[in-house]
């Protein structure tokens, strides 16, 4: 049996759309409470180019497109 990877697509979406499990990940690897870890978490989303996370509906155009053939 052979593969041709050459044409493999990969799309991935995460369930946690409201940070939560990002909070507490942040709370772990830098071993800070949780309104450091919030307040860090606030200031690297002001980052990201819409300024905020996806609404899970946003999120969910996307998952439907990237599925459609």
């Amino acid at each position: 049996m052979e593969f041709d990877w050459t044409f493999a697509t990969v799309d991935f979406s995460t369930p946690d759309a409201g940070g939560t499990l990002i909070i507490r990940t942040i709370e772990t690897l830098f071993g800070m409470d949780k309104e450091a870890a919030i307040d860090h978490f606030a200031k690297e989303v002001r980052k990201l180019p819409l300024g905020r996370l996806g609404k899970p509906e946003e999120i969910a155009s996307v998952v439907v497109f990237l599925a459609s053939d």
